[in-house]
């Protein structure tokens, strides 16, 4: 059975949840602080650790491998009809979920214990929504939630929520929270 949500209990006594299947609209940013898309396909492998160094003319020259830019390309085309009029401001939590294509050997909502690693697979997303304008920079995710899993039904789930609250869980002028 696949996994049709994910909680995190980050904030005292709220549960985030994270919708697992197709969004038929997405909730824009705009009048709201959330929005979650689902990219149905299959989640790229190749990651921005892929990234290649050489020396031309005696200078270092850094570029992204062949598989790095396909990557780039197959997340931009399909994160770009979601991007929003105007960039996210202040600090954003971001939780996504990566389905990968389960095959024979896996189980559906079985977890994927193998490469590419969480940390590798977020940082080329968030790349590319940097680029896209989801936010001005994306030193702005204060928050991430990652999970990876084999799914009968492949794709990447994305939910971007703007965080309200400081890390001790009360508004914006709660005593705990300031210096």
């Amino acid at each position: 059975m696949s996994c049709t949500l994910t909680e995190c209990p980050v904030e005292q006594g709220t549960a985030l949840m994270l919708r697992a299947g197709p969004l038929s609209t997405p909730r824009t940013l705009k009048g709201s602080d959330t929005m979650d898309i689902f990219l149905k396909l299959d989640p790229p492998t190749a990651t921005s650790q892929e990234n290649k160094t050489a020396v031309v003319n005696g200078r270092i020259m850094h570029y992204k491998s062949k598989s790095a830019q396909k990557t780039f390309a197959t997340l931009t085309a399909a994160l770009k009809p979601f991007a929003p009029a105007e960039p996210m401001e202040g600090p954003i939590r971001l939780m996504t979920i990566w389905k990968f294509p389960r095959g024979k050997s896996h189980k559906d909502g079985e977890w994927k214990t193998s490469r590419p690693d969480t940390d590798n697979l977020v940082k080329a997303l968030k790349d590319v929504m940097t680029r896209l304008g989801f936010w001005k920079d994306d030193s702005q995710v204060c928050c991430e939630i990652i999970s990876k899993f084999w799914s009968a039904e492949p794709g990447i789930d994305i939910s971007l929520s703007q965080i309200r609250t400081t890390c001790y869980g009360g508004g914006k002028d709660d005593e705990q929270g300031s210096d």
